[in-house]
């Protein structure tokens, strides 16, 4: 008995020291965009951009899966459920490949004494455009698929997502 609750007692100190590790991390990050606040344009420009996209394209779907009713079958359904899901994924990796490239770019610079702009970080992250694409495409694929495999019943349905 005394075994377990040790194992307990240890495994609660763990989860607590990781919590205050937590903290700290936070603490340093928020300090470093209280000392050049202008970098959070960064994150709040992508956010804007993936909820525009996350809007703008679920009402173009709904439009057309209402304009189409009854002549939506369960394929065809799926197809586009899962379409949805990729453009999605595909979406929120190229803006957060974007923003962790601009944000290291641009601090990157400052610590190295040769201080950017924030116009500057997005235009030289903007370099690698190609690359994070490519790595997105990959991204999005690979959380579909998580997603589909997520659960399944006896009879074989998907039961994570769907």
């Amino acid at each position: 008995m005394n075994s377990i609750i040790s194992k307990i007692t240890s495994f609660f100190k763990q989860k607590l020291n990781d919590f205050a590790i937590g903290l700290k991390m936070m603490k340093i990050s928020f300090s470093v965009i209280l000392h050049d606040k202008k970098i959070i344009i960064v994150p709040l420009i992508t956010s804007i951009i993936g909820t525009a996209f996350f809007a703008l394209y679920s009402f173009l779907i709904l439009t057309a899966m209402n304009k189409h009713k009854g002549a939506i079958t369960f394929p065809l359904f799926s197809f586009i459920l899962i379409s949805y899901l990729f453009f999605l994924f595909f979406v929120n990796s190229i803006l957060c490949a974007f923003n962790n490239i601009s944000v290291c770019v641009y601090f990157s610079n400052a610590f190295d004494k040769n201080p950017i702009g924030i116009g500057k970080s997005i235009r030289e992250s903007l370099k690698n455009i190609t690359i994070v694409i490519k790595w997105a495409i990959v991204d999005a694929a690979i959380n579909v698929i998580l997603v589909l495999l997520k659960g399944k019943d006896k009879n074989n349905q998907t039961t994570g997502f769907f």
